[in-house]
């Protein structure tokens, strides 16, 4: 995977970071504003809905009604807004202009939800006969008698009621509220009438509601624009932290495999140069020859170490590795595996100190501890200064148990600290060189304690003391 590829990668992340994100805001604002909307849509129905006429309302100044008859001329206006006759007109024509779908009118920066209801009255027509033979009988009522009499006539043409005796002691004939002194007055009104049907255009003026609306428009509007561009920054930099173990772990896995050809080649050289030299010496006995054979088996020896190590960090990289827990003394192991390394410790004079209560039981894959400890125990051996000192000891819990070993010597600088544990890191590449390591004993424990569930750390103080420990459940 080279450069290249990481950066698609990147982008294709950073592009799905800005295309989610945005539609999570998107959608979340729409919400907001449609629930926004929808409710003040509802109230400014209801509102219109509860209309009741101009007369019996309380002077509600958001309304206005203009009644219209069948051919769509205005018959009456009922408004309290400061409008012309012209304005009155297009706001009818607008209506009656207007698709069946909608019920929203907007004149003049000036919104309006309107509806439109039935309203029927008498209205003057022409005909020969008497409407209101058609009405009365002569029970009841006399036409041109003395008789005093009041008679309520509704639009319909109806008698809503009659007295035979009006408190003004007068003639008085009604009619949808109009009052006639006289028959004869009475009888040409209602020559001149007939039932049509009027129609009332209620209008409500939503301008402050939508007005509102739009300001809450604008304000997500720019409040999705600049979470927009703090979405892309915030993308850039997740999608390039998200893209970076990547990236580390493609360099190291070219970091390995050159170091790992370098450490093969070094072998390699070693017993492909004595080989040469066996060859330009064919007549030589073997035993003259030794030294050679030694070295290149010291080379083979080196090759296999290296291709043993890396076999087992392969082995540990698998999610499947199979761990086989049983009980064991762990003192006893570390008594075993100072005694296995006894020779070199003696060899630098070294003085090592063990602090430990037996027995301590565990249930862990007793192999796979021993290993780690062998590998710290052979690192700090290698590193502890000639006549320096090495101390163990071991601290068990109710549910842990700790391994601790402190040697003396150079230590590790800071800056090391974060990458001991990598494959083929050398911090000290000369005392590497001459300890003949390539770097992988500390990765390999770390990977043996991460199988069994558990922590190793490390902890220095350059030009005095190196400690490392591991933790893992009993």
């Amino acid at each position: 995977m080279n450069n290249q590829v990481l950066k698609k990668l990147r982008n294709k992340f950073f592009s799905l970071l800005v295309f989610g994100f945005s539609t999570i805001i998107f959608l979340g604002f729409a919400i907001v504003y449609l629930t926004l909307a929808n409710r003040i849509n509802i109230e400014n129905r209801d509102k219109l809905d509860s209309w009741i006429e101009p007369d019996e309302k309380n002077n509600d100044t958001d309304f206005l009604t203009i009644e219209i008859d069948e051919n769509g001329e205005i018959v009456e206006i009922n408004s309290e807004f400061q409008m012309t006759d012209k304005q009155y007109e297009e706001l009818v024509n607008l209506v009656l202009n207007q698709s069946l779908n909608s019920n929203e009118i907007t004149l003049e920066n000036r919104t309006w939800m309107y509806a439109i209801r039935e309203n029927k009255s008498l209205i003057p027509f022409k005909r020969d006969q008497n409407p209101i033979d058609e009405v009365l009988t002569e029970d009841e009522v006399v036409i041109k008698s003395e008789k005093v009499q009041e008679i309520i006539v509704e639009p319909s043409g109806e008698i809503q009621d009659t007295i035979d005796e009006p408190s003004n002691g007068s003639i008085n004939y009604s009619v949808s509220g109009f009052w006639f002194s006289t028959v004869e007055n009475f009888y040409e009104y209602m020559l001149g009438l007939d039932v049509a049907n009027h129609h009332n255009i209620i209008f409500l003026d939503i301008t402050d509601s939508r007005n509102e609306l739009s300001d809450l428009f604008i304000t997500l509007l720019s409040a999705g624009i600049l979470m927009f561009f703090a979405i892309i920054i915030i993308s850039a930099y997740f999608s390039k932290r998200a893209i970076k173990p990547i990236a580390e772990s493609v360099e190291t896995q070219k970091q390995f495999i050159v170091d790992a050809s370098h450490g093969l080649k070094t072998p390699l050289m070693i017993i492909n140069s004595n080989y040469d030299v066996l060859l330009d010496n064919k007549e030589e006995t073997i035993e003259s020859q030794i030294k050679w054979m030694e070295y290149i088996k010291f080379g083979t020896e080196r090759m296999t170490n290296l291709t043993n190590d890396l076999l087992a960090l392969a082995r540990f990289d698998q999610p499947n590795l199979k761990i086989k827990k049983n009980t064991f003394d762990i003192n006893k192991v570390i008594s075993d595996v100072i005694s296995t390394l006894e020779a070199k410790s003696i060899s630098k004079e070294l003085s090592i100190s063990k602090s430990m209560k037996t027995p301590f039981i565990i249930n862990q894959d007793i192999e796979k501890i021993t290993q780690v400890i062998f590998i710290l125990l052979d690192n700090a051996i290698k590193y502890t200064n000639h006549k320096g000192w090495i101390e163990i000891t071991t601290l068990k819990t109710k549910r842990h148990i700790t391994f601790t070993i402190k040697n003396s010597g150079p230590g590790i600088a800071k800056e090391h600290i974060p990458k001991i544990f990598d494959r083929f890191y050398h911090s000290n590449a000369s005392r590497n060189s001459e300890s003949k390591s390539y770097g992988l004993g500390l990765a390999i424990a770390k990977a043996i304690i991460e199988k069994l569930d558990g922590k190793i750390w490390v902890t220095s103080v350059e030009n005095e003391v190196t400690t490392f420990s591991f933790k893992v459940k009993i």
